[in-house]
């Protein structure tokens, strides 16, 4: 039997959410990236217990490790955790199992120096780097990480806390 429960992304904090490999990758686009990015900030709640709602997350926990595994939401969790990473906000842990070097990607994302073009970025790095860090998961993550720069972009202080 599910157990149905509405949480607010700030109880996700000490959640340690995994995504295993029989699982697609994080595939969005900077269209479905922008989509979500609107569609959050364009909310404005008419009522004071008002909230927007991401739609459903569905997660397995592991009675040994206490992980939860996603099994659906994990494009629109991802993104979120992008999105918490570039606004610097103390956000839930993220565990891609596909490859060992996403996982550190996706976990460093706001400290890697992402801008410019993927290729300009690869580029850039060492030959040992290249090697850790060029793949499609990281890819899709920098894609994504660089949409959302670009639609903070524009944005003041006061409508990035009005965002979180």
């Amino acid at each position: 039997m599910a157990n149905l429960i509405l949480k607010p992304i700030k109880d996700f904090q000490d959640f340690h959410f995994l995504v295993k490999d029989y699982q697609r990758g994080y595939k969005w686009t900077r269209e479905e990236v922008t989509q979500l990015l609107n569609d959050i900030y364009e909310f404005e709640p008419q009522k004071e217990n008002e909230f927007y709602c991401l739609q459903p997350i569905v997660i397995k926990e592991e009675k040994v490790s206490k992980e939860k595994e996603l099994i659906d939401g994990q494009q629109r969790c991802t993104t979120i955790y992008l999105i918490l990473k570039y606004l610097g906000e103390n956000t839930f842990e993220l565990v891609y199992q596909t490859r060992e070097g996403s996982a550190a990607f996706i976990k460093e994302i706001d400290s890697l120096g992402i801008a410019g073009k993927w290729d300009e970025w690869v580029k850039a790095l060492s030959d040992k780097d290249k090697d850790e860090n060029n793949n499609v998961d990281n890819y899709h993550f920098f894609e994504a990480y660089r949409t959302i720069q670009d639609w903070f972009a524009e944005k003041s202080k006061d409508e990035k806390e009005r965002f979180l």
